[in-house]
């Protein structure tokens, strides 16, 4: 997911905003999903976005460990079935005096 957001340890970051990029990877007990081919049953991606747009879009948090956090956190308790949770969250181009791609923080959860 990407996601032009306002977060940043400089004032002129949280102000103007920057790029972020989040990926997931998720392990857990699908095959009932699988057999009943029902969303209900698995990890709806429309409500994963919702969940991640309102940290993303929500009050300014300077580090992107906090960000990570706190969308992982929220993820994690509200699909039980995953028992494995990993986000890589990058954010585009930070604010360096050499030319760097992104910044990234990876975390994960476990049940």
């Amino acid at each position: 997911m990407q996601f032009e957001a306002k977060h940043g340890f400089y004032e002129s970051e949280r102000k103007q905003g920057n790029l972020f990029e989040l990926d997931f990877e998720m392990k857990g007990q699908f095959s009932k999903a699988a057999d009943r081919d029902e969303l209900s049953e698995t990890i709806d991606y429309q409500l994963l976005e919702e969940i991640t747009s309102e940290v993303m879009y929500g009050p300014p948090c300077r580090l992107i460990e906090t960000l990570c956090k706190k969308i992982g956190d929220q993820i994690f308790s509200k699909f039980e079935q995953i028992v494995f949770l990993e986000l890589a969250l990058r954010k585009m181009n930070p604010q360096l005096k050499s030319p760097v791609e992104y910044a990234e923080i990876r975390m994960q959860w476990q049940r």
